[in-house]
């Protein structure tokens, strides 16, 4: 039995076979008009140990971002 009663809402989930053209497209080119607007924005990612979260942040999104804007 679990004492644990907590739940989460999530705006998506996705797995492995998601494409990070399809993740970006959904989850963060809509907040960037608000963050050139000076607003603030978090985009949280969870998910397993080596699963490659800080990877696809750091090496895959930032020259997407970049070559969009132009």
């Amino acid at each position: 039995m679990c004492s644990r009663t907590e739940s989460y809402k999530l705006d998506a989930c996705y797995d492995e076979k998601e494409s990070i053209a399809t993740i970006f497209a959904a989850e963060v080119e809509p907040i960037l008009p608000t963050i050139f607007r000076g607003f603030n924005a978090t985009i949280f990612a969870y998910g397993a140990t080596g699963s490659g979260k800080t990877h696809t942040m750091e090496v895959c999104f930032f020259p997407v971002i970049f070559f969009d804007l132009h």
